[in-house]
């Protein structure tokens, strides 16, 4: 995957109804090398999982503090969604989350 665009922790991002994001978490916070993360996303609107239509493809991958997520797509206009991140390193497990609001 070409470059994507890192995302804070409890940050919002805003993302047109066509766009289909890479976003990314940097672990350097927690350490390196993380492994075995996963991707789950929420509609506030509900607190629906939205995670097999907002990622499709969900196969998030690591290098070395780095978790690129797959293309966040198809977000509908006025929802705003919760994407929580969880991961490993060492035996020590994390989550971290951001929000993207959807747009246009």
């Amino acid at each position: 995957m070409g470059s994507s665009l890192e995302v804070k922790e409890g940050g919002i991002h805003k993302q047109g109804t066509g766009e289909k994001v890479p976003y990314s978490v940097t672990t350097t916070r927690w350490g390196s090398s993380p492994g075995s993360s996963a991707v789950v996303a929420y509609d506030l609107a509900d607190w629906a999982d939205v995670t097999t239509t907002l990622f499709p493809t969900n196969t998030p991958t690591e290098s070395g503090d780095k978790i690129s997520l797959s293309l966040c797509q198809a977000v509908t206009k006025g929802h705003t969604y919760r994407i929580e991140v969880y991961f490993k390193i060492g035996t020590a497990e994390y989550e971290t989350h951001f929000f993207v609001e959807a747009v246009r």
